[in-house]
């Protein structure tokens, strides 16, 4: 049974906390924090950092448990913000389920991984959530796409919409001179039998 962390801790605290509670899948966390804290805290705005371990966020009959979550304090609190990071050794497709129904509760989102391969659907999926992605293994961490604050979700709706559009239109553009001249036809032949009932 993992120990769940109701308090905040620091970097040092946090790597105590997992010499003594962390798994296989968090064996350098702590170096996947450090890529991760290394690009957002490019400002030096933010006053603090709090670590959350496996922090459970309830909302209604549903519970989530992140295996982290990083509090940035900034100096003006409306732009601190909330980091969640979920590890995985291999399972690509459990990680991305999971960093995708917690998206919503943080600010930025991360899978951590060992080099595994992803498919593209798993890659659509993180593009389209905005969610994150760092490999690991026991000596290094390595950002390999950030996460944004706004997932770019809309503008790549807007991107399939306009791809369905001129689908549509390009296929208008076949289907259409057919319908015309269908009509004509039927309208000439109309027009025919007309003129030799009235002759």
């Amino acid at each position: 049974m993992r120990k769940r962390s109701v308090v905040a801790v620091n970097l040092e605290e946090y790597g105590k906390w997992l010499e003594e509670n962390g798994y296989n899948e968090e064996a350098n966390a702590l170096g996947v924090v450090n890529e991760i804290l290394r690009y957002h805290m490019k400002s030096d705005d933010y006053q603090d950092v709090q670590l959350y371990p496996h922090r459970v966020i309830k909302q209604g009959n549903n519970r989530f448990e992140f295996d982290l979550v990083i509090h940035l304090i900034h100096k003006h609190d409306t732009f601190s913000r909330w980091i969640g990071v979920e590890f995985k050794e291999g399972d690509v497709k459990k990680v991305v389920r999971q960093a995708v129904a917690r998206r919503e509760f943080v600010d930025y989102m991360y899978i951590a991984t060992r080099w595994v391969h992803l498919d593209f659907d798993d890659l659509l999926l993180l593009s389209y959530e905005g969610i994150g992605w760092v490999i690991w293994n026991e000596e290094l961490a390595k950002l390999i796409v950030p996460s944004k604050y706004f997932p770019p979700a809309k503008s790549l709706d807007v991107m399939i919409n306009l791809h369905i559009y001129y689908m549509a239109k390009r296929a208008a553009k076949n289907i259409v001179p057919e319908i015309v001249t269908e009509e004509v036809k039927r309208q000439v032949s109309s027009l025919d039998r007309w003129v030799k009932v009235r002759t």
